[in-house]
């Protein structure tokens, strides 16, 4: 890995960079019941799809427009069941002493922790409800989204991730005021 403070990995540069930085990886790990309520939800829209075919023949314009709007709804769920399974079985999280991992196979965003406070990792905009969270993260003009959970799929052991996200930002903040010298970040990184 080069000494830039922001780089953008791909391929297998993404693990030799996790592997020589020592990252903690988090992966994101699927939802069953929130999978197979989208995937169920799909198939409730191609049943009912069918059943209007089925016993219309599609003769009728309202019919016909009934029919295109049950199957695109259906395909909609599965579509977004399908880019969540993929989602979560692709990307990861990783954390190491100097720098913060965000991405998956075709794009990795390695940021240094000197770049990154609690502004620019999204904390103040973060948008939160019961069923998402994500970070909307701005660093060096880049906007990268962290996503945290979701209905169908979550980041694995998300409270140690949060927890070394905020110990490295709080080092990093005590740094830059000068209230923690070096020899201060290593001995509270331990």
């Amino acid at each position: 890995m080069t000494s830039n403070k922001i780089e953008l990995l791909s391929g297998p540069a993404v693990q030799d960079a996790l592997t020589q930085a020592d990252a903690k990886v988090y992966r994101y790990e699927l939802n069953p019941v929130g999978l197979m309520l989208a995937v169920g939800v799909a198939f409730v829209f191609y049943g009912l799809g069918a059943f209007c075919y089925w016993q219309t023949g599609l003769s009728n314009p309202l019919w016909m427009i009934l029919f295109v709007a049950l199957m695109f709804t259906g395909v909609g769920f599965t579509a977004v069941a399908a880019y969540w399974h993929q989602f979560a079985t692709q990307h990861l999280v990783g954390v190491s002493t100097d720098r913060l991992f965000v991405g998956g196979p075709k794009a990795t965003w390695v940021i240094a922790w000197e770049l990154l406070d609690r502004k620019s990792m999204g904390f103040e905009q973060m948008q939160m409800t019961r069923l998402r969270g994500a970070l909307e993260m701005r660093v060096s003009g880049q906007d990268i989204k962290l996503h945290l959970f979701n209905a169908i799929a979550y980041l694995s052991d998300i409270e140690a991730f949060m927890h070394g996200v905020l110990s490295h930002l709080q080092i990093t903040d005590d740094a830059a005021a000068g209230t923690l010298t070096a020899d201060d970040a290593v001995g509270e990184e331990e």
